[in-house]
């Protein structure tokens, strides 16, 4: 910096180290003066920058294919599924609103959600349900988003499909008791 120091006097050199990449960093400062120059060897190792990491599983086997089947629910009928989302990451993962990009439309829904803009610590998990309460008869499907800051997948899609079935009609029989 073109300071000059006078006999006995001292001054600091600060050396900041921000790595672009993980690995290891050597390198050399030099530090000129009208005696001979100084060199100081420095390094560092760069690490890996924490990250949060979204694992979504679902209650219904297999639990980590992001799909839900509901099946064959009968009309007026309501079946529930969880979803949970675990932070498998070494940082928080900040989660955004499910469903915020993609809504579920009738006969799905979403239930009770302690995942919605909340954020998750390393090894956190929350849930929340989707519902599938079909008021017609045929075949139904949707899919939902789940979200996150997660560098590698910022966003996770859920599909979910079911099938209304009609209301079961009783029979009723008649006797004749006369022989």
């Amino acid at each position: 910096s073109g300071a000059t120091l006078e006999a006995d006097e001292a001054c600091t050199v600060t050396v900041d180290f921000t790595p672009a990449s993980s690995g290891d960093f050597t390198g050399t400062l030099e530090i000129p003066s009208n005696l001979p120059t100084v060199t100081v060897s420095v390094s560092g190792t760069g690490t890996p920058m924490p990250v949060g990491n979204a694992v979504v599983t679902d209650s219904v086997t297999p639990f980590t294919d992001n799909q839900i089947p509901f099946g064959s629910v009968t009309q007026n009928l309501s079946v529930t599924h969880t979803v949970t989302v675990t932070n498998s990451g070494n940082a928080n993962l900040t989660l955004g609103r499910v469903a915020m990009a993609n809504p579920l439309v009738p006969p799905f829904s979403i239930g009770t959600d302690t995942c919605s803009n909340q954020v998750l610590a390393p090894t956190g998990t929350c849930s929340f349900e989707v519902l599938f309460g079909p008021t017609a008869t045929g075949a139904f499907n949707d899919v939902l988003d789940v979200p996150s800051d997660d560098s590698d997948l910022p966003t996770v899609a859920v599909s979910v499909t079911g099938t209304g079935t009609p209301v079961p009609v009783g029979e009723i029989s008649v006797a004749d008791s006369v022989s």
